[in-house]
């Protein structure tokens, strides 16, 4: 079996880079929509106590209680916290010629945030689809 070129290393070592930084893109969108969304909700129920205080009648919530939004918007950033850290040990992974199979998982995970996600779904397919790179995975586990 042929060793890598210096062609597979520069470009294992791109892509290791690219998933470190899609990880910390995602981390930062994941705190900011958290923020920005729990204020937005923090200013609802503080202008439904203001209208009921003031004895006007409230605006609709289109049935939400204060608990729903709260709960999506913890469950999306445990999701986003997920996909952040299974980039991160997919970039070590690639780093270390290790788990292929978990960075095409992340790698699928990854097409549903487009336009970068997908890019760099697309680039990891045909990174570690490589001939070259899939027999130095399986060397490296020898």
């Amino acid at each position: 079996m042929k060793s890598l070129t210096n062609k597979d290393r520069d470009q294992l070592k791109i892509l290791s880079t690219c998933h470190y930084v899609w990880a910390a893109l995602i981390l930062l969108q994941g705190i900011s929509f958290t923020l920005i969304g729990s204020q937005f909700f923090n200013m609802q129920r503080q202008a439904a106590e203001m209208t009921l205080s003031a004895a006007i009648s409230p605006e609709p919530t289109f049935g939400l209680t204060p608990a729903l939004p709260a709960t999506f918007f913890v469950i999306a950033f445990i999701l986003t916290i997920a996909l952040a850290i299974g980039n991160i040990l997919s970039a070590s992974f690639i780093k270390a010629n290790k788990n292929r199979t978990f960075s095409f998982i992340i790698a699928i995970l990854n097409f549903f945030s487009f336009p970068i996600g997908s890019a760099l779904g697309i680039f990891t397919f045909v990174i570690l689809s490589r001939e070259s790179i899939r027999n130095s995975y399986n060397t490296s586990k020898l």
